[in-house]
């Protein structure tokens, strides 16, 4: 059960973190100090909702991080992961944090694991062995594709009591293809990749074998950079030679990527990503793009696919928006009753949201979540979960988030605001303005895409918004200046 010893700790939360910006002085992405890259990180894993970070120790040396301590379950420490590499300055991750999960049999384990697997569209096609022994799942069978793989080992680390996964799945491709075919198609999917600046990357293919060399501007763009070049065919990819530097984060913030595609380069790009996603590759999806705006037809049969439709589109450079008519008609037919049974199993054994007590409701196969989580992420978490069983149509999440909104000051949300901009590798703080009035954040300035305006907003809400109004000016689009309430912004990634 809920109670208020989460909200006074969130409370005493904002008072640190004012203290801690009250005298923090900015500095370029070359300037910034190991310790000032220590208490941003650590800044961020507390205001984060997707990580339980208070066991979680941080320390930097020369750029590179190390994380320790303990987290309850594999997602979080990934998301703690993933955090630390999205700060500005830092050069590498070392992860040493231990996963101590509620302690469950390894039979427990391993039934809802293979239960997860069946229910997921994706994951039910293939064979995959499972094993468990001690909380550490192991792996073994064959899919088609490295993305497939990754989908895979999602799945299992969403089920409680698992401490590690040893994903030992075969890449068994359908078709043989050329080193110079393999190379074309990276190449493609750097360039459509808005968080990627392919021109400081080198590419070579040898008998499947990738290895990329150059300079990035950041882990998380070195990570981009490793799973774009999962296209059919690789054996494997070698990053070690990428250089990840200062200046290249900050070029990338003022360069305005693809001010040159038209409407047909868009739909292609968005077609040949949607190629690369297991989710969505067995779909003939219509796509329609007109003047940057995306229009997405067709039938799948799971909502998920749906929903990684959309993702997909948006994440494409010069695309400025997205309307989703994509039918959901399941390939089986399941009645509500099952359809419900399969939910409740699903959220039971999720590690986030097992200790909750979400009722649930289907009519035509169409769920209803109601109930109440402490965070926006667990809410999405939710109707991600939901959104990924065999027969689901719609979801519609009624979930409460308490508190709703936890209570600053103009001023001190405005300085919290200044300071997550600044540590975004995203965006320019040169570029954005920021005023609050009674919780409400405007940003004016000017960015050069979506993603850029979507990555300030998302660092106003993480600075303590209430609501976000955007008079940011985006270059090529006119007229677009919407306001963002505080339940909207985790779909803005």
């Amino acid at each position: 059960m809920m109670n208020n010893n989460k909200i006074l700790g969130r409370l005493i939360l904002v008072a640190l973190i004012t203290v801690f910006f009250a005298g923090f002085g900015f500095a370029t992405a070359a300037e910034v100090s190991d310790s000032e890259i220590t208490a941003a990180i650590e800044t961020d894993l507390m205001v984060s909702e997707k990580v339980s970070s208070h066991l979680i120790d941080v320390s930097t040396v020369d750029g590179i991080v190390t994380l320790s301590g303990s987290v309850d379950n594999l997602l979080s420490r990934d998301q703690a992961i993933k955090i630390a590499e999205s700060i500005k300055g830092v050069r590498s991750v070392i992860n040493r944090i231990a996963v101590k999960p509620l302690k469950r049999s390894d039979e427990e384990i391993e039934r809802d694991v293979r239960n997860a697997l069946l229910l997921d569209p994706v994951t039910e096609v293939f064979e995959i062995d499972v094993e468990v022994n001690d909380g550490v799942v192991t792996l073994s069978g064959a899919v088609d594709s490295w993305a497939e793989k990754q989908i895979v080992s999602r799945v299992v680390k969403g089920v409680k009591g698992v401490r590690e996964v040893d994903n030992g799945a075969r890449i068994k491709y359908g078709i043989d293809r050329s080193d110079r075919e393999i190379k074309t198609e990276i190449k493609r999917r750097l360039a459509s990749d808005p968080y990627v600046n392919e021109e400081w990357l080198k590419v070579s293919v040898q008998e499947g074998e990738v290895s990329v060399s150059g300079t990035v501007g950041s882990v998380f763009e070195k990570d981009r950079v490793y799973s774009d070049s999962w296209v059919a065919g690789v054996k494997s990819v070698e990053t070690d030679a990428l250089k990840v530097e200062a200046w290249p984060a900050d070029e990338m913030k003022r360069k305005k990527r693809g001010e040159d595609k038209s409407d047909r380069k868009i739909e292609e790009a968005i077609k040949d990503a949607l190629l690369y996603d297991p989710r969505t590759v067995s779909f003939r999806i219509n796509v329609e793009v007109d003047d940057g705006f995306a229009t997405l037809a067709g039938t799948v049969d799971n909502l998920k696919a749906k929903k990684a439709a959309e993702k997909t589109a948006k994440n494409t450079v010069s695309v400025w928006g997205v309307t989703n008519l994509i039918r959901v008609r399941p390939a089986e037919t399941v009645s509500d009753s099952e359809i419900a049974d399969r939910v409740n199993a699903a959220l039971f054994w999720n590690p986030l949201l097992e200790r909750y007590d979400i009722s649930v409701y289907v009519n035509n196969g169409k769920v209803f979540l109601n109930g109440a989580v402490y965070t926006y992420y667990e809410k999405y978490e939710a109707e991600d979960v939901v959104s990924r069983i065999v027969g689901v149509v719609d979801v519609k999440n009624n979930l409460s988030v308490l508190p709703e909104w936890y209570w600053k000051s103009d001023r001190q949300i405005k300085k919290d605001v200044k300071a997550q901009i600044f540590w975004s590798l995203f965006v320019d703080s040169d570029d954005i303005d920021v005023s609050v009035e009674e919780g409400t954040v405007t940003l004016s300035g000017k960015v050069n895409s979506l993603h850029k305006l979507n990555a300030a907003v998302r660092n106003a809400f993480e600075g303590g918004a209430k609501t976000v109004r955007s008079k940011l000016e985006i270059e090529g689009v006119e007229d677009f200046y919407p306001v963002y309430h505080h339940y909207e912004y985790l779909s803005l990634w």
